[in-house]
């Protein structure tokens, strides 16, 4: 292969893999319920919806108070980043992440199983306290929510991409030394 050749699938593999990397955000939340007797953590992984907002995808939480407590995951919407009905049809949701807007989640909010009960956090508009975790037993609390984005890392398959493209990019050189050697 000649050192053009090899310069220019280096480089084309080193874009894609920062450009798929870029899609991909971590983000922390807390829910901090009235009186501090229910509240939730936990984490999202989201993509980008390019205006701005995101669509989590998947992630954890942890809860505790007398409205929901246990660990769970995040149920995916297949409508993303439009609302869907849950799998108990008791809620609708969108998993749809609003940061640095007020409210931070829509009014459908976001959706998790834990412990094979449905929980839905969800807005209930703009301003402090004014949002809610609902179960579907019907119980619910208000509190605040909270949302940080947490410093976007490459993962593993975007960093073996790069790899793979320094080794190109190696490997035209070192073809390129010899040839100078052996003129």
């Amino acid at each position: 292969m000649k050192l053009k050749t090899l310069l220019a699938l280096s480089a084309a593999v080193t874009v894609v893999a920062l450009a798929s990397s870029a899609s991909a955000v971590e983000f922390l939340f807390t829910f901090a319920g009235d009186g501090g007797i229910n509240g939730a953590s936990g984490t999202l992984d989201a993509t980008a919806n390019g205006d701005g907002t995101f669509t989590a995808v998947s992630g954890t939480i942890t809860a505790f108070g007398p409205v929901v407590a246990g660990s769970g995951t995040l149920t995916a919407n297949p409508n993303a980043p439009a609302a869907a009905g849950s799998p108990s049809g008791f809620f609708t949701y969108d998993d749809q992440l609003l940061p640095g807007q007020n409210p931070l989640i829509t009014n459908n909010g976001l959706l998790f199983d834990i412990g094979g009960a449905e929980v839905n956090i969800f807005s209930n508009g703009p301003g402090p306290d004014t949002y809610t975790i609902y179960n579907n037993d019907g119980d619910n609390a208000n509190g605040d929510f909270a949302l940080s984005q947490v410093a976007s890392v490459p993962e593993p398959a975007t960093w073996a991409m790069m790899l793979v493209g320094v080794g190109f990019a190696g490997g035209a050189m070192r073809a390129s030394r010899k040839k100078t050697i052996a003129a």
